[in-house]
């Protein structure tokens, strides 16, 4: 079986490694991975993601086989689609992506998205011979996940990293192709040390505000490690969910032809968060607009969260809906190099 580099780091920064581990650097730990072949066993429920010799073994309504000799190890289960693709209980989530960047067919193909849940690999976000990879969505090209597909995951792991993996984050490095916004192709959306970080976060459920769902996030690593400390302030405030909007999303900043740091997966916009009374807090319907001192409870703990943050440097810009209108809905955090701003 693969042997996970992740839950090694501990008992390697025991050894002869510490020095490595010991920051928040990007150094990158090199350690030998021997591979044994995969496991070709074929599952008695079958469902995309699945090992699969034939399309007969694929028995499921539409369902096809990437093959071993198409340089998928193993074969993998999969199902042609338009843009979405059906989910099935028990199983990794499922993603449509366009079959020419996988290397099939013209049009759409269901992949399993990348989940360490779910795999019973050691921890891997994916099975045997298969890496996690972001691809858009078929016909849908601004919405991307994290999908397996054919490739060895790198016997490597960067201090950021390991230092995630010793916290108890459910995460996984993620392969990552930069790209440009619409209409901007001198502008290079890239994401340093790229993640995928699943909910919950510490006990704390990250809800997608679009399906209230717990979807993993594109980040890089250090935006990881921030969401974290985020987190546990709001949590240490009596947060027991939190509502967001976006992490990586490759455009610009409203009204300038500048990059936004979503572009760089370093930047997080928070909607509301729910408290342990049950009370949910919006920052639209509760900020209080250009005070210090709010009147009411629920403004009061949206300030006191913020200034939080502010005290303890956990994120370098803060802009709240004091800043602009197009903040009227939302705190937008993020870790601009070289700045420090709040408002």
């Amino acid at each position: 079986m693969r042997i996970n580099v992740l839950r090694m780091v501990s008992a390697l920064c025991a050894c002869i490694l510490l020095s490595a581990c010991s920051d928040g650097s990007n150094d990158v730990l090199v350690i030998d991975d021997p591979r044994e072949p995969p496991d070709c066993s074929y599952s008695a429920s079958p469902w995309v993601g699945v090992p699969c010799g034939q399309d007969s073994d694929c028995a499921y309504a539409g369902g096809t086989c990437l093959r071993d000799v198409a340089g998928f190890p193993c074969g993998t289960c999969s199902m042609s689609c338009e843009s979405l693709c059906p989910d099935r209980t028990s199983f990794p989530v499922t993603f449509c992506v366009d079959g020419l960047e996988i290397g099939v067919q013209e049009g759409g193909a269901c992949l399993s998205k990348c989940d360490p849940r779910f795999t019973g690999n050691g921890g891997s976000a994916c099975r045997d011979g298969y890496t996690c990879k972001y691809l858009q969505r078929n016909a849908v090209r601004e919405v991307g996940a994290g999908v397996c597909v054919p490739g060895a995951e790198p016997a490597t792991v960067t201090g950021c990293r390991a230092q995630l993996a010793q916290s108890g984050l459910v995460f996984t490095a993620v392969d990552f192709t930069a790209t440009s916004p619409v209409g901007y192709p001198a502008l290079t959306c890239d994401i340093i040390d790229p993640v995928l970080l699943y909910s919950p976060v510490d006990g704390v459920p990250m809800l997608h505000y679009q399906t209230l769902e717990v979807e993993p996030a594109l980040a890089s690593c250090a935006m990881a490690q921030a969401t974290q400390s985020m987190v546990a302030i709001a949590r240490s405030l009596g947060a027991t969910e939190i509502a967001y909007t976006r992490f990586y999303q490759c455009d610009l900043i409203n009204d300038t032809e500048a990059l936004s740091m979503h572009g760089r997966g370093e930047a997080v916009d928070l909607l509301a968060v729910r408290l342990e009374d049950g009370s949910v807090l919006t920052v639209a319907r509760d900020w209080e607009r250009d005070t210090l001192d709010p009147a009411t409870p629920g403004g009061a703990w949206l300030r006191r969260f913020t200034d939080t943050l502010w005290r303890e440097q956990v994120f370098s810009v803060i802009l709240t809906p004091d800043f602009n209108e197009d903040h009227a809905d939302h705190f937008h955090l993020d870790l601009s190099p070289d700045t420090l701003f709040y408002q």
